[in-house]
């Protein structure tokens, strides 16, 4: 059967009220994405509610409680952040990750932390995944405060995104210090603040020896260039 819900608040474009549909798929298949759609499987059967990024709720209280629920991968709590994001919804974007950093600090009794426990972090091959998949939205959270750092002006609040950046690089980096996109990611918040090239460059090395990487030979390039 199909089954069919509906969010209480719109959508987050005027094109279509926020729904979303139910769409076969096994319990634990991983975050799955058909074209624009978004799967959040559902524990203990094999359905998954199916939604577009059009189909995003502006009020992101109710789709919280929906993953909070059925935990899916966190690699589709970070694709339906991204997709909050793209729409201009920053506020949503931090919504959704948010409660993930929270869990990663929660102690727990049968594993590192809540965050692995939740997510089924039980065998090597699940706790590698599983911190691949966080660094991944670690990084992202510290790539929109370097973004918001390259845009703003005021002083003050430049300086408060540069340390947001930084906390969450460096938060990625205590989980793998050998992780290529916290490395280039750092490198490009040191470039945004347009000192010490030297240890942007370095960085970008470090990333480029993990693993063909075009960001980080990128970087590099624009790093020469800058540092004449």
């Amino acid at each position: 059967s199909r089954v069919r819900h509906r969010f209480g608040s719109h959508a987050s474009t005027p094109r279509a009220a926020g729904t979303a549909r139910a769409a076969s798929a096994p319990p634990s298949r991983p975050a799955q994405f058909d074209n624009m759609s978004i799967l959040i499987p559902i524990k203990n059967s094999d359905e998954a509610i199916e939604l577009t990024a059009s189909e995003l709720p502006d009020d992101a209280e109710e789709l919280l409680g929906i993953l909070s629920n059925e935990t899916p991968p966190l690699d589709t709590w970070l694709r339906i952040a991204v997709e909050y994001y793209k729409l201009g919804n920053a506020d949503n974007f931090k919504a959704v990750l948010e409660p993930l950093l929270a869990m990663y600090n929660e102690p727990s009794a049968v594993a590192d932390n809540k965050l692995f426990e939740t997510f089924g972090a039980k065998s090597m091959a699940e706790v590698k995944e599983v911190k691949e998949q966080f660094i991944a939205i670690i990084n992202a959270l510290a790539a929109y405060h370097a973004g918001l750092a390259s845009r703003e002006r005021e002083k003050t609040k430049k300086k408060d995104a540069i340390a947001a950046a930084q906390k969450y690089y460096a938060m990625a980096e205590k989980i793998d210090m050998l992780s290529g996109n916290t490395l280039v990611g750092q490198a490009l918040l040191t470039l945004a603040k347009g000192d010490d090239f030297k240890r942007a460059e370095k960085q970008l090395e470090s990333a480029a020896q993990l693993k063909t990487s075009v960001p980080a030979l990128l970087g590099k390039a624009c790093v020469k260039y800058h540092a004449g």
